[in-house]
């Protein structure tokens, strides 16, 4: 844990919550960031009976287990001991009690979204996948409310269940009556999204009540829901009901009617600001009354996760009010900005400004026009231009591996699994003498960055008399370990000492120069490749060939804001460091406290260490003259530092 904070009430850490009472603790303050996660531990020091808890199946954006002893490290329960009703359900889930939200304050322009409904909202399966998809494109912008209660109806409230716990009750009010007490209590929600009905068209059937409800009756409830949010001051999306099972019910077929009479009424009549016809979209072709194979948890009515991000990918731009996924379109652009060689930099440049334009306006219809300038100019690049100059680092099928990665859902990482590392060369005319050759690694998961602070940096160390190359590696985390991405940057370093006599260099003149998660990429590659260590020490079903029988390790690196962590673990038994040259932005606080936990540790082994800070400048933005035409001339100069450095260290200076 990063920080850890007591949460109190009235300044009390011991706190007692009576039944059906909810209150908010004190403040506190910890400072979060939109990536981070929070790890809540509720101690119970005596037995309590729990009547009510939180449930979730999908457990995607929250999860939770119950240990036996005196901290969160005792010894884990199963839920079905503790809460004995659980096991009933063949979909195990998680639960969490004496809970029942988090609040974080912030001074930014948060919007709300609000999930409602039954147990297909409940369940998260579709809402947990769509917070991710909000969440990852406006971090920290964007929040979202799951109003679900598992079979909760539009119009009927709870039925009297005479062998379920609660009797039914759990059920709770219809969802007329209870929308405003659990969407509006404490915020006002800026969407709404609604998907209910489901149960109100089998319920009374399943349970035997004296009359069921019509599609008219329904569509009343429904028109009457809408009344409210919109009377709330929100905007409102429904859905038609999706099919449902009960295939074997002898009421399926009326409740099945009063479906469809609904969703005619929803897609004709509705005064919600929008229909999302799921109806349409997850019913089979052949047969519209059921749901499709495989978006289901085998009951034909709740969703899978499959059925979830599905449902979640169809309601997305709908709710956000948008035509274009830029998320998508900025994943189908990562392979033109990975090859500045073959495609025009003047484009990719303005199309990376584009992309900022973008975060960064807040006009809706303006944001639209910045957006489909850049599909535009992408779709033109696609068309025009072709890659031909990448030199893959690994034979087909040969590439050593140990991360497990077969999908990609909603674009979380740059790269599909199908991605071959490569180089690019940017070399100089043959009237030249090299210095050396310095291969670049862009940092975070590539992309954009490989234009700033790969293709510029090289353009400038070409200008010095180094020969230059761009390397597109595995990126560590996203999602391979720094294993592989230390393996693909030693491959990459063998190739070039192979060619050595082809580049006209010395094979003792290779340096890795590293940005951010570059800068660890090289790290890993010196932590598993120097001292003759070789792919098949790591990769025990690796195939060596003519390559391993070269060096991995660089002869010196340059690590520009991308230090080892401090307090990584990490064993340098078997670690030869090369002469390191340092350069960070006084305002990039982590990296200057790596930078500084790292100089000890490699002057006491007697490295050639060099360090530079530059004042005003933060974390990130190497090369940034390729982007605005300015670049930032304080920190730039770290690159006639570390030209000399390089010629000292190789000069035995």
């Amino acid at each position: 844990l990063s920080e850890k904070a007591e949460v109190t009430k009235n300044g009390r850490s011991r706190i007692q919550v009576m039944p059906g009472e909810v209150f908010w603790s004190d403040e506190f303050a910890i400072q979060v960031s939109s990536l981070e996660d929070f790890e809540i531990s509720i101690y119970f020091k005596e037995r309590y009976p729990v009547k009510t808890v939180c449930v979730t199946w999908a457990a995607q954006t929250w999860n939770s287990r119950v240990c036996q002893g005196d901290s969160w490290e005792g010894e884990e329960l199963s839920y079905e001991k503790v809460l004995p009703f659980l096991a009933r359900d063949i979909h195990p889930c998680r639960a969490a009690a004496g809970l029942c939200a988090v609040a974080v304050n912030t001074d930014a322009d948060v919007k709300t979204v609000a999930v409602f409904g039954d147990s297909i909202t409940h369940m998260s399966y579709y809402s947990d996948p769509l917070t991710k998809m909000l969440f990852r494109r406006y971090p920290g912008k964007i929040t979202v409310i799951n109003g679900g209660i598992g079979g909760n109806r539009l119009i009927g409230d709870a039925p009297w269940v005479e062998d379920m716990p609660g009797h039914g009750r759990l059920f709770g009010d219809a969802g007329v009556k209870r929308i405003e007490k659990d969407l509006y209590s404490d915020t006002v929600p800026d969407v709404v999204f609604c998907m209910e009905g489901v149960n109100d068209c089998t319920h009374s059937f399943a349970f035997q009540e004296k009359q069921a409800p019509a599609g008219e009756d329904l569509w009343n409830g429904l028109e009457k829901l809408i009344s409210i949010v919109h009377g709330k001051g929100s905007k409102i999306y429904v859905s038609t009901v999706m099919p449902f099972g009960c295939l074997d019910a002898d009421f399926r077929e009326k409740a099945e009617q009063i479906r469809l009479d609904f969703n005619e009424r929803i897609r004709t009549q509705c005064s919600a600001d929008g229909v999302i016809d799921l109806d349409q979209v997850m019913r089979r072709d052949e047969n519209p009354h059921l749901m499709r194979d495989g978006m289901h948890l085998g009951d034909g009515v709740h969703l899978n996760a499959a059925g979830g991000r599905k449902v979640a990918e169809t309601i997305l731009l709908p709710l956000l009010e948008e035509k274009v996924d830029f998320l998508k379109e900025e994943h189908l652009a990562v392979p033109l900005f990975e090859n500045p060689i073959d495609y025009p930099v003047k484009e990719l440049a303005e199309m990376c400004r584009l992309a900022f334009a973008v975060r960064e306006c807040e006009n809706r219809e303006e944001r639209q026009k910045l957006q489909e300038t850049f599909v535009s100019m992408r779709k033109d690049l696609e068309v025009s231009y072709r890659s031909k100059s990448r030199i893959f680092l690994w034979p087909e099928g040969k590439m050593p591996r140990e991360t497990v990665y077969t999908e990609n859902p909603d674009y979380r990482y740059f790269h599909d699994p199908d991605f071959e590392p490569f180089l690019l060369e940017m070399l100089l005319p043959e009237s030249e003498t090299p210095k050396g050759a310095l291969l670049t690694i862009a940092g975070g998961e590539h992309g954009m960055n490989t234009l700033n602070e790969c293709y510029q940096v090289c353009l400038d160390f070409n200008e010095k008399g180094y020969q230059c190359f761009i390397l597109n590696s595995r990126p560590n985390r996203g999602p391979w370990t720094g294993k592989e991405c230390a393996a693909d940057a030693a491959r990459a370093v063998q190739y070039v000492r192979a060619h050595a006599d082809t580049y006209r260099i010395d094979e003792n003149r290779v340096i890795l120069a590293g940005f951010s998660n570059g800068g660890i990429a090289v790290d890993e590659c010196i932590r598993y490749y120097s001292r003759g260590q070789k792919v098949k020490d790591w990769f025990e079903n690796y195939e060596p060939d003519a390559l391993d029988a070269y060096d991995g390790s660089p002869n010196a690196q340059l690590c520009v804001y991308g230090a080892r962590h401090r307090g990584t673990d990490y064993d340098d038994s078997s670690v030869s460091y090369p002469p390191t040259f340092f350069a960070v932005g006084r305002r990039d606080l982590a990296g200057v406290d790596n930078v500084n936990a790292l100089y000890r540790e490699l002057t006491e082994k007697g490295v050639p260490v060099e360090i530079h800070t530059f004042s005003g400048h933060p974390h990130g933005y190497v090369g940034w003259k390729i982007i605005d035409g300015i670049g930032n001339p304080n920190f730039d100069l770290w690159e006639d530092l570390a030209d000399h450095f390089l010629q000292d260290a190789f000069n035995g200076k």
